[in-house]
């Protein structure tokens, strides 16, 4: 198989495994924490001040977890964490 072909068929997200920088549309305040899986409808999300915030409100995740699930259309921008 060809490279190009290759490159069409593989898109991993970049921010696998990376420390993210989160606006949320609900918050005035930006969070972070570490991507560790996507999907077609969001991202799995472990550590930091996100997953504090997702367990605050309740939302998808074992409670004596520290990972959580967050929607795309929660979203309002995301960026790596320069280290």
């Amino acid at each position: 198989m060809r490279k190009r072909e290759m490159d069409n068929r593989v898109k991993l997200d970049p921010l696998i495994n990376e420390l993210v920088r989160f606006k949320l549309h609900e918050s005035p305040d930006m969070y972070e924490a570490t991507i560790f899986s996507l999907d077609e409808t969001g991202y799995w999300v472990r550590g930091g001040s996100l997953c504090e915030y997702l367990k605050s409100r309740g939302t998808e995740g074992d409670a004596g977890s520290d990972t959580h699930y967050l929607e795309s259309r929660r979203i309002h921008w995301k960026q790596r964490v320069r280290q």
